[in-house]
């Protein structure tokens, strides 16, 4: 329903009469016409020379308040104008946006995961806080309104904006948001029709401010957002948050503000410390150059409780703040009670530089002053808050200008103003810029990774760019952008900075070792500028297959694994690789589960040789009974020959048109579809490696030895990547096949490749492939082989560029999720400590070691993050069940009665239930 248009009132025109002494006197007389041009022009030329100077404005007969500093204008809101037929218009969101965006109805079980995501809880009556958005607004590019206004997409109350008529260097400007400008009417429809979206106006008077400093302009300026909060009828339990036009919480904070137990919002506040700061992912120029969060991240926007709000708030419980305004008259203090009426009363609060810096006499209540706009986002006092696991909080679209004249502007006469830099190149005008220019400049974003894990699950991205036509246009606008640039300034080089070092990205690529000789092996990585294609059409389950390999496997290993993946729904193929001779239970259990098995013969004499120990024999590994090849392939150790068989089976199932799952068997489980679970994360993908946790990376030995050996090449400090988790389309999976045994076959014809890695080495964590020849089912055992290179030839192609339209999907956010490490450590790290600090005896059977009450279900404490509580299912970081656990033996006993208990009752949690999990 549209709102209800108001009757015309007569227009008027405003006198302004502006001279040194900061004395405004205001007259009016009705006229007809709209025209904010040149009052701040005016002004601008005239002061200085302490004449008197009128300017006949013709605007709305809007509400005003005069200011010692200037006066402020307030615009009707979005609710109460009439926007002509002929501008308006409907957001396009797809499919995916859409799913995130009507999120209106409550699901309390959903809600009180999301707030536990966040450290808080959920209230038991819990209902939804109004938002209350505010900020300046002067020339920011449409495409940040876009971006930003879509997080907070029919969620807020009110969305508030200022525009001025100076910059924070005194330059005049004129307003962009004129009233019945088609840019406001785009800007009041951005953010839906159930939030009030308006823009008022500060015509300043900066010759009176008192103080010579860009930032404090911006501050006075502020001062109009609460004034604005207060005429929408902004209440003490509302939540307000004020951030600069290119900063947002994401959604899924702004509904955890919402609904949760926060502390900063509960009722009764002294105001001492209440913001609530963010944890901030910034995007430089472009949503593919994403800055690695882990270095550098941004602390903005702010929130508060309306209680601890000026105008909001209870001011005879909270003592007014003493303020560093200070007007004068011809350069003379003015007389005291003009004094007492003006000054302190607007601007900065000193006191508030320093968390504590108060002042007890003034405070002796125990309440605190009360916050402005301008304090939420510059004075201290509050938490910072990140999702569990270290996810941001908020977004910062920093500096997504439309060309290079609009970023001069910003940097000439905005704050930190450089007057020089209209004759800048856009690399020399800030470091943030140089980095934003050297991603661009990227030939194959594949180096830096952040095109690659853009929309991958879980990584908290942006809703607005979770349309890959929108981020690629984007993208490719600042690639323009830059070469246009590069053509204008031919002899200004791109330098690296000091300060260039902390802006890494998520994903790269590192130097390989300088030497002539060892550039010549390794092959140049190919060049493309276009992103991982994602597959459209959601995978059919149906149509698509889980392999692997499991010889040597006993019957629980098998229930594991099968009983699992099909009690999760999924109804397409399963194809494993298993030894001669399986026992009746084994056979009629995969005969029960319609799974194909593929004999794998051992050959009598195997042409893979060569390996040499550490005096430089080489192994007969037809004498190791450890070493074994296939009888079809007997020049691959059954490692790699695991990739071969792979290819030939995947030709050879007519079914298989769909997904496919590359994994290790023994152990491994599953809690959901992964085709199914794939296609609601929207991360289908020709091929998909999976990182482990970070706190190892392919400096490790298992990787950078055998690759530095034969390739004489590092990965360096990259996140290792599971060679016994590999996901994708039937296509994407052949590639990589065919890319992996390409290489395998040039490590077979070199000796330095042929890398001794069957001696192991005690406390190696196993690698994702020496499953398939070793019963692991006891974790604490050292490695008697270490047949990994696998593994370092997964992640050396990888991150050589070699796996085409390979996308690394981050630990804990996709269907496969390796827990190896992190089980290890808390096998290995914490539950031995504990078990024999309580004097347990047998530290190799702590079976049930943690369950409380006989409830099986809880084997892992919640204090680990790592399960949900009732079921004992491992979840991703959003909470949500994995669909595959790999590397669970790393768990050591703690899960044995569990497993046992699944596997005996069926699997009852692996079926979609919205009690348990309800996004799926």
């Amino acid at each position: 329903m549209r709102p209800t248009r108001r009757k015309k009132t007569p227009a008027v025109s405003l006198k302004v009469l502006v001279c040194a002494s900061g004395v405004i006197a205001l007259t009016y007389h009705s006229i007809t016409d709209v025209d904010l041009r040149g009052w701040g022009h005016g002004y601008y030329h005239h002061f200085q020379g302490h004449e008197t100077v009128a300017r006949n404005l013709s605007l709305e007969k809007l509400p005003r308040l005069t200011m010692p500093h200037g006066v402020f204008l307030f615009g009707p809101d979005s609710q109460s104008v009439h926007i002509p037929e002929k501008l308006r218009f409907e957001r396009n969101f797809t499919s995916e946006q859409l799913w995130l965006l009507e999120d209106h109805a409550i699901d309390l079980e959903f809600e009180e995961k999301r707030c536990a995501s966040y450290g808080y809880g959920l209230p038991t009556n819990p209902r939804r806080r109004r938002l209350f958005l505010g900020s300046l607004i002067a020339d920011d590019s449409m495409e940040v309104l876009r971006a930003t206004s879509a997080e907070a997409y029919n969620i807020a109350h009110t969305v508030a904006f200022v525009e001025s008529n100076f910059t924070h260097s005194q330059e005049s400007r004129q307003f962009g948001y004129k009233l019945g400008s088609k840019r406001l009417y785009s800007l009041q429809q951005l953010y839906g029709d159930r939030t009030k979206v308006s823009v008022d106006y500060y015509v300043a008077t900066p010759d009176e401010q008192g103080v010579n400093d860009d930032m404090f302009r911006e501050i006075l300026q502020k001062d109009a957002i609460q004034f604005r909060w207060e005429r929408n009828g902004m209440r003490p339990d509302d939540v307000g948050i004020y951030r600069d036009t290119d900063e947002m919480f994401t959604r899924d904070f702004l509904r955890a503000l919402q609904i949760c137990d926060v502390p900063q919002l509960r009722p009764n506040q002294d105001c001492k410390q209440p913001k609530i700061i963010a944890k901030t992912l910034i995007m430089e120029s472009s949503p593919l150059c994403i800055t690695n969060f882990k270095v550098r991240s941004w602390y903005h926007p702010d929130a508060s409780l309306g209680e601890c709000i000026v105008r909001v708030g209870n001011s005879s419980l909270h003592p007014l703040a003493e303020r560093g305004f200070h007007a004068t008259r011809n350069g003379q203090t003015l007389p005291q009670e003009q004094d007492l009426l003006y000054n302190h009363t607007y601007g900065e609060r000193p006191e508030a530089e320093r968390v504590g810096d108060f002042d007890p006499e003034r405070y002796k209540n125990d309440k605190y002053p009360l916050w402005t706009a301008s304090d939420l986002r510059f004075a201290e006092g509050g938490e910072m808050v990140e999702r569990s696991g270290g996810g941001p909080t908020a977004f910062h679209f920093h500096n997504f200008f439309e060309n290079t004249d609009q970023l001069r502007v910003k940097y000439t006469t905005y704050a930190h103003a450089d007057p020089a830099a209209a004759n800048k190149s856009a690399w020399e005008l800030h470091d943030d810029l140089k980095v934003a220019v050297k991603c661009a400049l990227a030939e194959d974003l594949a180096v830096d990774g952040s095109r690659e894990v853009f929309d991958l699950p879980d990584r908290i991205r942006p809703i607005y760019y979770l349309d890959r036509k929108r981020r690629d246009r984007r993208h490719q606008k600042w690639r323009s952008i830059v070469e246009e640039e590069k053509r204008r300034y031919p002899n200004s080089t791109i330098a690296s900075s000091d300060a260039v070092e902390d802006y890494y990205y998520e994903s790269y690529q590192n130097d390989a070792i300088a030497s002539s000789d060892a550039a010549a092996e390794v092959p140049e990585t190919p060049e493309t500028d276009q992103p991982s294609p994602i597959i459209e059409r959601a995978w059919d389950s149906s149509r698509s297959v889980v392999m692997g390999m499991a010889t040597n496997q006993v019957l629980s290993q098998f229930q594991q694994f099968v009983t699992s993946l099909r009690a999760t729904g999924f109804n397409g193929a399963v194809i494993l690789g298993v030894s001669p001779n399986l026992g009746r239970d084994i056979a009629e259990l995969l005969r029960t589960h319609n799974v194909t098995t593929k004999v794998i013969e051992n050959a009598k004499s195997c042409t893979y040789n060569g390996y040499k120990d550490e005096k430089g024999n080489v192994l007969n590994t037809t004498e190791s009974p450890w070493w074994h090849c296939p009888e079809l392939y007997p020049d691959y150790k059954l490692t790699h020959a695991r990739f071969v068989l792979y290819r030939d089976w995947l030709n050879e199932c007519e079914s298989c048109t769909d997904g496919v799952v590359l994994t290790d068997t023994s152990d491994s489980y599953f809690q959901r579809d992964p085709f199914a679970t794939a296609n609601r994360l929207g991360i289908r993908y020709p091929v998909m490696v999976f990182e482990e946790i970070d706190s190892i990376d392919n400096t490790h030995w298992l990787t950078d030895f055998p690759v530095k050996s034969c390739r004489k090449h590092t990965v360096g400090p990259t996140r290792v990547l599971c060679s016994g988790s590999t996901m994708g389309s039937r296509e994407g999976i052949l590639g990589y096949l065919d890319a992996m045994i390409e290489e395998m076959d040039y490590w077979k014809t070199k000796d330095e490749c042929r890398i001794d890695m069957v001696s192991g080495a005690r406390g190696v964590s196993f690698s994702v492939a020496n499953e398939i020849e070793l019963n692991l089912s006891n974790p604490l055992l050292p490695p008697r082989v270490q047949p990994g290179d696998d593994q370092s030839i997964h992640n050396y192609l990888y991150y050589t560029g070699r796996l085409k339209d390979a996308v690394a999907i981050p630990h804990r956010t996709g269907p496969l999720h390796v827990v190896g490490v992190e089980a290890s450590d808390i096998y290995n790290k914490n539950a031995t400590v504990e078990a024999e600090e309580a004097g347990v005896d047998d530290l190799w059977g702590l079976e049930g070691f943690y369950v409380k009450d006989g409830d099986w279900r809880n084997w892992l404490p919640e204090r680990y993050g790592l399960t949900e509580p009732g079921t004992g299912l491992v979840t991703n970081l959003d909470g949500r069940p994995s669909a595959q656990v790999h590397q669970e033996n790393r768990f050591g006993s703690l899960n044995r009665q569990w497993m046992r208990m699944m596997i005996e009752k069926g699997w009852p949690y692996n079926q979609f239930n919205r009690s348990i999990d309800h996004r799926m």
